[in-house]
């Protein structure tokens, strides 16, 4: 069961809504390339999956947040893509925290949602994978991509934009080559509480 979508947005609504909400940082003329960001975010995602599933583990951790799961038989399509959350706390607490505040995503939960995705000891050599991968591919990335602070920059950017798109706005964020954010159930009604009321925040993955 889950809170019905309605309204669908793509990648193009991501950076329209970033560029609402962050008009007027010193960074925000970067914004223009979060396109350019997700595209490194997905492939350092498939090389995840596809390194994983060589060692024959049908599992990779995304961000601290979300375990994305495959059997053997999917690949090498990997079409059959699910994902878990690591920490069902944390999912939860995001959902309650958004339910006490009116609805409304505030600093601190945009807070706690950046520290999650952000933990030790993942993120840093994330960032600089992410980094080397823009400088690597000169051609393609441009030179504002290949220094970690403005990549850090963009992960903050995204994901707080997720965050007020899925609460806030009520949509599900269709990402290429990541997969789809929505607020949603997985278990029956009677299990829920205040704590999910409206849904947490789920990833259903596609890397394609």
């Amino acid at each position: 069961m889950g809170v019905k979508m309605s309204n669908n947005k793509n990648l193009t609504d991501v950076v329209n809504k970033a560029h609402e909400l962050f008009k007027g940082d010193d960074l925000y003329h970067l914004i223009k390339h979060l396109p350019e960001f997700i595209e490194l975010l997905s492939a350092k995602l498939r090389e995840d999956v596809f390194s994983e599933h060589e060692k024959g583990i049908c599992s990779v951790n995304f961000l601290n947040f979300w375990k994305i799961q495959w059997k053997k038989s999917d690949a090498p399509g990997f079409n059959k893509l699910k994902s878990s959350f690591i920490a069902t706390s944390a999912a939860r607490k995001l959902t309650k925290d958004f339910n006490n505040s009116n609805e409304l995503v505030n600093s601190d939960m945009e807070v706690y949602f950046h520290q999650k995705l952000t933990r030790p000891p993942t993120y840093l050599p994330l960032l600089h994978k992410l980094t080397a991968m823009a400088q690597n591919s000169s051609e393609i990335y441009p030179e504002s991509m290949r220094t970690g602070t403005n990549v850090s920059y963009l992960f903050r950017v995204f994901f707080s934009t997720i965050l007020r798109m899925t609460f806030e706005d009520k949509s599900c964020v269709i990402v290429p080559g990541i997969g789809s954010f929505e607020r949603k159930f997985k278990a029956i009604p009677k299990l829920q509480s205040f704590e999910t009321k409206g849904g947490v925040l789920h990833l259903s993955p596609n890397i394609k």
